[in-house]
């Protein structure tokens, strides 16, 4: 089994997000070692929502937001499937991306 990059801090680091943990643990039995390794920035999503802000109102961050989940859940569903890759988006990549490393792996028919 490989190590994380970063190591899950113990949850009592942050004292302020006891009750956060607490949920989990009610919730889950643990708390996640993802939650754990967040506490490291544990003010990193407000600091971008006023970052955002500064250029978006609501509904656009809304929309933003919801690109970036639809999204991540399109490239985990093609990832654990192994979907292969349309012919359109391998020649993208073939053109652009393989000089840097990219490769279509598991995607390619």
């Amino acid at each position: 089994m490989t190590a994380g990059r970063l190591e899950p801090l113990p949850p009592e680091h942050t004292p302020e997000l006891k009750p956060l943990f607490d949920s989990f643990r009610r919730t889950l039995g643990f708390v996640p070692n993802s939650a754990l390794t967040m506490q490291r920035k544990p003010k990193l999503t407000d600091a971008m929502f006023a970052e955002l802000r500064k250029y978006w109102d609501e509904e656009q961050i809304t929309e933003i937001m919801g690109v970036i989940a639809a999204m991540g859940f399109v490239t985990r569903w093609n990832d654990s499937l192994a979907t292969p890759i349309e012919e359109e988006a391998l020649a993208v990549g073939e053109t652009y991306l393989a000089a840097a490393g990219w490769q279509a792996g598991k995607h390619l028919r």
